[in-house]
């Protein structure tokens, strides 16, 4: 598979649904002024790690070109003003139309793949803040990612078909 094997159209649509999943798992709890100095954090977080978890999967061309998108037509908002109005009701049936795509148009590597890659940006975008303000981080080595954002990430892997949370391969 390239992407030449998707329309631009459906390029973007993907790297769309990228950040789209990565905000709405963000958006959890942003509601008072803890959560909107969390979201700032995550916003970051998550432009951070677009590319860096991306090179995680150096051979998908598919993970690779959405990433470019993204970083080209400068999807990720900066701004938490910027990424409100995320919900997971909204997101939920446009999980199942990706993961449709996918099947249709990708090897089943490179759909598990970008599968995978969805569900680690928006857990990387999710545990930045640390929760409660980022101060779990000190002296706890606890899970950052809060219950409400676990539950969230668990839904949109259901609707991707794909398992969660991702298995971490440890070398022996």
């Amino acid at each position: 598979m390239t992407t030449l094997d998707f329309t631009k159209a459906e390029l973007e649509l993907l790297a769309q649904f990228l950040v789209d999943v990565a905000l709405t798992v963000a958006a959890v709890g942003s509601d008072s002024l803890v959560g909107q100095h969390e979201l700032k954090i995550e916003l970051s977080s998550g432009q951070r790690q677009l590319h860096e978890l991306a090179a995680k999967f150096p051979h998908n061309a598919l993970i690779q070109g959405a990433c470019d998108e993204i970083e080209a037509e400068k999807l990720w908002p900066t701004q938490p003003e910027q990424a409100v109005d995320r919900s997971l009701d909204a997101l939920l049936p446009g999980c199942g139309q990706i993961a449709a795509l996918l099947d249709q148009k990708a090897s089943a590597q490179e759909a598990g793949e970008f599968k995978q890659y969805a569900l680690l940006l928006a857990e990387q975008v999710a545990g930045a803040a640390g929760g409660a303000g980022g101060f779990q981080r000190f002296g706890r080595a606890a899970n950052k990612v809060s219950g409400k954002e676990a539950e969230v990430l668990k839904r949109i892997a259901t609707a991707l078909e794909t398992p969660w949370p991702i298995q971490k391969q440890h070398s022996s």
